[in-house]
């Protein structure tokens, strides 16, 4: 049974005619499919294998981004005071946020 039809039956029968005479029948002449594409055919659990796919782009993509990270930012660890210097240029905005009303879940400054 086609969408129309299925739409049709809830309606009561008084706006049957008026439906069919609005051209919205002629949907049930449509194809089935769009040009360019196949009919959905999978016979086992289309959720199972929506999930396991979006499970093997992520792993994917967490990989790559490993080697992306790396190209975008340089950690110097010639030294500790090094690396900590560069890192607190990566925490300074929380003063100017904190400051303007912004809790960030971190204990207050002393």
């Amino acid at each position: 049974m086609n969408r129309l039809c299925r739409f049709a039956a809830t309606l009561p029968l008084s706006f049957v005619p008026g439906l069919i005479s609005t051209g919205l029948a002629q949907e049930a002449s449509a194809p089935s499919t769009l040009p360019g594409t196949q009919p959905l055919t999978w016979d086992d659990d289309i959720a199972s294998r929506l999930v396991a796919g979006v499970d093997r782009f992520l792993l994917k993509e967490l990989k790559a981004s490993t080697a992306r990270r790396a190209a975008h930012w340089h950690r110097d660890v010639s030294s500790p005071e090094a690396y900590y210097a560069e890192m607190a240029v990566l925490i300074a905005p929380r003063p100017f946020m904190v400051e303007r009303g912004h809790f960030d879940g971190v204990a207050p400054d002393e």
